[in-house]
């Protein structure tokens, strides 16, 4: 059985190889591009089953990479990595639609844990997608336009996901809102909650 493709945008060559040879030694197909630029020329041929995103980029930054790729394809899971993570980035992150939030430098082990999530997630909402459609029969959603990428780049329609149709993306239906009220000291389960939002429940508390 063929292992998923990731890509892998990171300007720090060193960061961009370790998280390379993470990946490819645990059976997975690997693209890199040094810049987000190069990361949507990537994603224009050919579109990734996850994407990894460094924030801090030349050019075009992480967070906005993340944003036109959740619009190209709104299930496609991407996690954010950032060497200088702040609860203001991660909420940002958040609300664009990242699936969840590392830190550098990277850990191997946690690395792959959010890589396993972040594809069975995937997996289960084109499921999801699947059962909906057959039970219901085809429904019309607002999808984008063909030329979703901005600055002139477009991602043909034969490359986005199966489950480009449904435009809430991979986060389920808990609010950012819970995440934000954890610093006026609201509780609540984290049992319940994605990865980036554990993230931030941890660190508030």
């Amino acid at each position: 059985m063929a292992k998923e493709d990731i890509l892998l945008v990171d300007d720090d060559p060193t960061v961009l190889e370790a998280l390379a040879a993470i990946l490819r030694d645990a059976g997975y197909q690997v693209a890199t591009a040094r810049s987000a630029e190069e990361g949507l020329r990537r994603v224009q041929r050919a579109m990734p089953d996850l994407a990894l995103v460094d924030i801090w980029l030349p050019g075009l930054d992480g967070l906005q990479l993340l944003e036109q790729l959740k619009r190209a394809s709104p299930l496609l899971p991407v996690i954010v990595i950032s060497g200088h993570g702040t609860i203001e980035t991660a909420v940002r992150a958040t609300k664009l639609g990242a699936y969840d939030f590392l830190e550098k430098p990277p850990d191997m082990e946690r690395t792959l844990l959010a890589v396993r999530h972040a594809l069975d997630h995937r997996r289960l909402e084109e499921e999801n997608q699947q059962l909906r459609q057959r039970l219901h029969g085809p429904r019309t959603f607002c999808t984008p336009h063909p030329q979703v990428i901005s600055g002139g780049t477009s991602i043909p329609l034969r490359h986005r996901a199966r489950g480009d149709a449904i435009a809430r993306g991979a986060w389920g239906d808990r609010p950012i809102a819970e995440s934000r009220g954890l610093a006026e000291g609201g509780g609540m389960d984290t049992t319940a909650l994605n990865p980036a939002q554990e993230l931030l429940a941890q660190r508030y508390h």
